[in-house]
């Protein structure tokens, strides 16, 4: 095995089930894979427990490159800190189809809301009906896929989430999967990021799981 442990993030709008065959995939190219199933950060506060939940299951990793998709972007600052607080070196950090971490406090609506206006307002018009989001499952076409899914209520996405903004505190990129992250992939542009597009869909890590590998596999320290 080679180079750091690569700790997957998933969303956490999804479980590590959503990851589907790219832990296998990066085994197969000589790296050394975590992917953490965070499933205890449902009560507040959201985006601490989350971190925590992380960083406490990949405590053994040594070193350490985070891998963070979607939503968990945003909270990659936060895993890396409490990481090394506990002794693991993060050498870098990769963004897959991810939200930046914020340089100051932020809600999840706040953030959607810069990326896709749009999407936001839908995002919001069902959160105040009461009910949650993601609410797309059937859609995805996919029951497995469906099933990975953990929809959230107003209060998840009201919450702001803690700044990191001394991120990028190690070598970063932006790996963007889909259209809708247009937006992000330029902000991370902007910051200085390099930015790597392989349009597959923001689900490619389990609908195409080999073309995913090969380019994180480039990328990765």
């Amino acid at each position: 095995m080679r180079g750091p442990t690569v700790v997957l993030l998933h969303s956490p709008l999804t479980s590590a089930a959503v990851w589907g065959g790219l832990p296998a995939a990066l085994l197969e190219r000589g790296r050394r894979v975590h992917a953490p199933d965070v499933g205890d950060d449902l009560d507040p506060p959201f985006a601490t427990a989350y971190a925590a939940s992380a960083a406490r299951q990949c405590a053994a990793a040594g070193s350490a490159v985070l891998v963070a998709h979607s939503g968990a972007g945003a909270l990659a600052g936060l895993v890396a800190a409490l990481l090394r607080e506990g002794g693991t070196d993060v050498e870098a950090h990769v963004l897959l189809d991810a939200v930046l971490p914020p340089a100051v406090p932020a809600t999840r609506l706040a953030l959607l809301r810069a990326e896709d206006p749009v999407a936001a307002a839908a995002v919001e018009e069902v959160l105040r009906e009461g009910r949650r989001f993601p609410d797309y499952g059937d859609a995805l076409g996919d029951p497995a896929l469906a099933a990975t899914l953990r929809p959230r209520d107003l209060a998840f996405f009201d919450e702001p989430v803690p700044a990191t903004p001394g991120w990028p505190d190690a070598p970063a990129s932006y790996v963007q999967l889909s259209a809708a992250y247009d937006a992000v992939a330029d902000e991370a542009r902007g910051r200085g990021l390099p930015v790597h597009r392989l349009l597959l869909g923001h689900f490619a890590a389990w609908e195409h799981p080999e073309p995913v590998a090969e380019l994180l596999d480039g990328v990765l320290p």
